[in-house]
């Protein structure tokens, strides 16, 4: 599959760009506004896809923050892009998934407590799947495991810890303090290594009865 189907990008919006491929063009539009243009042209559709899906899945979010988010967020990928991190494309949307995971754990952590429990909090990774086929515990399983034992910002915070935010730029971020932030990471990892412990505890048993 082409990166182009698999992302929903156009193909190309202006007939003066056919045959510039995502990456030059974003190199280009660094200086060049028709060529920004074709390419936020290219990247429309993934946006909507991006804006509809979130807004659907989490109705808390706001879906003109979620516009004005990714059009930032394309603005510094194309600022920073180089031929160095690969494929355009495929940069672009691990930073659009990195803004949405963000965005969502903010807005969750905002909930007024009392509607928290109404809203399932969706994981954010690909199950992964052991040789065997079974899905193995992932910290996305995990998450939704140990729900009962974590408060809505705890819950914000791992999904930033996910995302790869430091514990200083998820205080600053939830606006809280540091020591939560590291406890509730160090709390729901804890709850992901007794899971797997259960796990592998459960699959020897199961090994002896075979």
């Amino acid at each position: 599959m082409e990166e182009g189907n698999l992302f929903n990008i156009g193909e190309f919006v202006d007939v003066s760009f056919r045959g510039v491929d995502c990456s030059k063009l974003a190199l280009k539009a660094k200086t060049d506004m028709p060529a920004k243009e074709e390419l936020y042209g290219r990247l429309a559709n993934a946006m909507g896809r991006l804006r509809s899906h979130y807004s659907k899945r989490y109705p808390f979010l706001d879906e003109s923050d979620i516009d004005y988010g990714l059009f930032l967020t394309t603005e510094r990928t194309i600022a920073g892009f180089s031929p160095a991190k690969g494929n355009f494309v495929y940069y672009w949307s691990s930073c659009a998934k990195r803004f949405m995971m963000s965005y969502v754990a903010k807005a969750y952590s905002h909930v007024d407590n009392v509607n928290r429990n109404e809203i399932e909090f969706h994981d954010f990774l690909c199950p992964s799947t052991e040789s065997d086929g079974r899905p193995s515990i992932d910290p996305s399983q995990a998450l939704a495991s140990v729900t009962e034992n974590c408060d809505g910002q705890e819950k914000s915070i791992y999904v930033l810890y996910l995302a790869g935010y430091t514990a200083e730029e998820t205080a600053k971020m939830l606006d809280c303090e540091l020591v939560p932030v590291r406890s509730a990471i160090k709390k729901i990892n804890r709850e992901i290594k007794l899971l797997n412990k259960e796990r592998a505890i459960e699959d020897n048993l199961s090994s002896l009865r075979d």
